[in-house]
């Protein structure tokens, strides 16, 4: 997949969020 500074960050955020719910 794609490596993009955005997509990454994205993808880390989502992950942070739902571990936090």
């Amino acid at each position: 997949g794609s490596m993009c500074a955005k997509c990454v960050r994205d993808r880390i955020k989502r992950a942070f969020l739902i571990e936090e719910q």
